[in-house]
């Protein structure tokens, strides 16, 4: 059904309606197909510093919490077809940490690759706003400090705003200690996906319709349905079992060094890094389907950073993430020949495509969603289908500090989406600091890639993972000296 806006109720606390994107999220996270993604980073500071003690995080928090509005609210009637924002009055920041046991921290980002999982998982009660920080101690000077919270709050660059508020309180010397405080209620700002910012023409709002009700051939014919290559790897159907739904990750980190050189080589060929880094993840997946006479494509998703087009800045929560889908072959291997090089022509179309999509607001699919009923429905009936996608990437790029800075500074970060009952069957969440290790975080739902078992699903992630760190190490060894 095809219907535009929603009913909600407006009373003690009320702030906004939920956009028809925002109540896609809260579907999925209320009905358990997704649950909390993070973004976190290995600080380091200039002195001994009381890691596992609350009190160290305080002022920083509320610093957060005072720019960044969305830390201050919930989502109240979650479960219907009309949620909304709602204020929380009180903020007990107790409720928002968390600390575990001090850990080896040599391998940087790799060290908290066990604890990630359960982090991703974990939601908190309904009635308090959902995020928190989680820190894990290394040392009396170094921690891994990981940001998780609800998509229906904000996106990844999120979470890089998050970090950039939070590192930039640390540097001062505050001494607020009281975890229970009242914030001052501040309005949130209107939502991205509305009818002005996401215009969609007649011509793309039958589109999907005509497509469905005409018989493929006739669709087809004239322009209506979706056009896709045959043989593309989706793997598993999507479903959700509420009592093994699990995340899986891995985390590959990539050192500065390489990072710069890969940078120099990309701009060599007028590319850019996630253009790079979709052609070793097709080279990768390659490999893996070399005994595969039945796959002939992938199909790879991109998510798109809009708050440039809308004049938003990056320093902004909220939701102001579109994506784009591009169709790859896969290469055909000769018995155990392994996919080396890399085709600088596709890494240039994909970072052309994406950067001309990156400022493209007319006849967005995700303005089609204003046009849903009960979004809510439609996401609970996808279990069943066929994915729509092989992969997605998810770039954060570069995290750099809003100033300079001299008490404490971000060395390595960390982005990871958690499993995506709807999504790709594999996640590559990409981040990197300023002149720093690029880290790359797998994830996927336990059972999506249609494998024997668990065991063989994490090996086929390993082998992907050691494809694409040999691909970056391939691309140094031949760079010009």
């Amino acid at each position: 059904m095809w219907l535009i806006g929603s009913k909600t109720p407006k009373g003690d606390g009320y702030l906004r309606a939920t956009s028809p994107n925002e109540r896609r999220c809260v579907a999925r996270e209320s009905l358990g197909f997704y649950h909390a993604l993070i973004v976190g980073g290995i600080y380091q500071f200039s002195e001994p510093v009381e890691l596992a003690s609350i009190s160290t995080y305080v002022h920083a928090l509320r610093q957060c919490v005072r720019h960044h509005p969305q830390l201050c609210c919930t989502v109240a009637e979650p479960g219907t077809q009309s949620p909304y924002y709602k204020a929380c009055a009180c903020l007990d920041l107790s409720r928002h940490v968390q600390i575990l046991p001090q850990r080896d921290g040599r391998h940087g980002v790799q060290s908290v690759e066990e604890a990630l999982p359960v982090m991703l998982d974990s939601m908190g009660p309904p009635h308090i706003p959902a995020w928190k920080i989680t820190v894990i101690p290394f040392s009396q000077q170094r921690c891994f400090l990981g940001f998780s919270f609800s998509h229906s709050l904000g996106d990844g660059m999120s979470g890089i705003a998050f970090h950039r508020t939070f590192l930039d309180a640390l540097q001062e010397t505050g001494v607020e200690r009281e975890l229970i405080w009242t914030p001052n209620l501040q309005q949130l700002d209107p939502p991205f996906d509305t009818s002005t910012n996401l215009p969609i023409s007649w011509s793309f709002l039958l589109r999907p319709l005509l497509g469905v009700i005409l018989p493929k051939r006739v669709a087809s014919l004239l322009g209506f349905g979706i056009t896709a290559p045959a043989g593309i790897w989706t793997a598993s159907k999507m479903f959700y079992n509420p009592e093994k739904h699990q995340t899986c990750v891995k985390v590959l980190s990539i050192d500065a060094a390489t990072v710069k050189e890969a940078l120099k080589v990309c701009r060599a060929h007028q590319g850019k890094l996630t253009g790079l880094l979709h052609q070793l993840i097709i080279n990768s997946l390659s490999e893996a389907f070399a005994h595969r006479d039945d796959l002939d494509h992938l199909a790879a998703r991109t998510a798109l950073n809009m708050r440039g087009p809308v004049g938003k800045s990056n320093d902004e929560m909220g939701n102001f993430i579109t994506a784009v889908t591009q169709f790859h072959a896969i290469k055909k291997l000769a018995g155990s020949d392994i996919v080396q090089e890399v085709d600088w022509e596709s890494v240039q179309a994909v970072t052309e495509r994406l950067a001309a999509a990156a400022k493209e607001l007319r006849d967005q699919p995700l303005g089609l969603l204003r046009y849903l009923s009960d979004v809510r429905s439609w996401v609970s009936s996808q279990l069943g289908e066929p994915r729509d996608c092989s992969y997605e990437v998810s770039n954060l790029v570069s995290f750099q500090p809003a100033r300079p800075t001299s008490r404490c500074a971000v060395t390595e970060m960390i982005f990871c989406q958690p499993a995506d009952v709807l999504g790709a069957p594999l996640n590559f969440n990409v981040v990197s600091v300023a002149n720093g290790p690029l880290s790359i975080a797998v994830s996927w739902q336990a059972g999506a890639l249609a494998l024997a078992s668990e065991e063989d699903e994490d090996d086929f992630v390993e082998r992907i993972c050691q494809g694409i760190r040999s691909g970056f190490g391939q691309l140094v060894s031949r760079a010009p000296g």
